[in-house]
């Protein structure tokens, strides 16, 4: 940044000093007469611009009121807790088979012989389901039941990580503490996904 006489001058400018005409878009070109002209140089200030999540336009003056950082946050607490939750079923007809798969592995382990849904024993069922992916009855009840186990504890966990979040950590929030509430949440989030 360039100042004459205190106030800042632009680079690009024409200027007369003295008897010597600057042109246009050329002043950088004659930096060793600065000094001589009353030129300093100096460092652009350095402008901190807050989060806009937290900073109304960035102006770390003018914080967001508490109660509206923490109805935001809830937002995108919901939000991300919504599209977790969507990665385990896409579609009610999706569930519909995982449920039917899991109701015929259920009794296919117990050994309960009660026609699923066309008529078909368990076993039969599993069979039909599981000769697709190259399993016999056994191993895709057992392959079904391991994955059914698997996505409900996830499922479980990141209802639990919502929950602490939701209604224990954001309630409790102060401004400051708000500040680091997504990235914790998104870091519980993960660590619930990768439960095993």
């Amino acid at each position: 940044m360039l100042k004459f006489n205190g106030e800042v001058i632009n680079p690009l400018a024409a200027y007369t000093f003295g008897d010597v005409q600057i042109p246009a878009g050329t002043l950088m070109n004659w930096r060793e007469s600065f000094a001589a002209w009353g030129i300093t140089e100096e460092d652009d200030p350095v402008v901190v611009r807050g989060d806009d999540r937290f900073y109304w336009d960035g102006d770390m003056s003018r914080p967001i009121d508490l109660a509206t950082l923490k109805a935001s946050a809830l937002e995108r607490i919901k939000t991300t807790r919504q599209n977790t939750l969507d990665q385990f079923t896409k579609s009610a007809g999706v569930a519909a088979v995982y449920d039917e798969n899991l109701l015929a592995a259920q009794r296919f382990t117990a050994t309960d012989v009660t026609p699923m849904r066309g008529g078909q024993t368990p076993e039969q069922y599993l069979l039909a389901m599981g000769s697709k992916l190259g399993m016999t009855a056994p191993q895709f009840a057992a392959y079904v039941i391991t994955e059914n186990s698997l996505a409900a504890r996830k499922a479980a966990a990141v209802e639990a990580v919502y929950l602490a979040f939701a209604y224990g950590r954001l309630v409790a929030s102060t401004f400051e503490s708000i500040q680091t509430l997504d990235s914790e949440y998104q870091a519980a989030i993960q660590e619930a996904l990768a439960t095993k």
